[in-house]
């Protein structure tokens, strides 16, 4: 697993380190493509954002500005 820190979420402030179950997962079977979702069905907003690796996609869930 990634050794970096998850932000909790820009939108609704949930924190994902925790329990990444469902939340960062690959998209592709090459895993040329991740996606890192605040899933609603898992009390979150339902943000996401994609990357080309888990590391990218954990980068531009970190960097992404907040809305609120």
């Amino acid at each position: 697993m990634n050794s970096k820190k998850i932000l909790p979420c820009k939108e609704c402030g949930k924190n994902w380190s925790d329990n990444l179950i469902d939340t960062l997962y690959p998209l592709t079977r090459d895993y040329s493509e991740w996606v890192f979702g605040c899933m609603s069905h898992n009390g979150g907003c339902g943000r996401q954002v994609y990357g080309e690796s888990r590391e990218d996609a954990v980068d531009r869930w970190n960097r992404v500005k907040q809305t609120r």
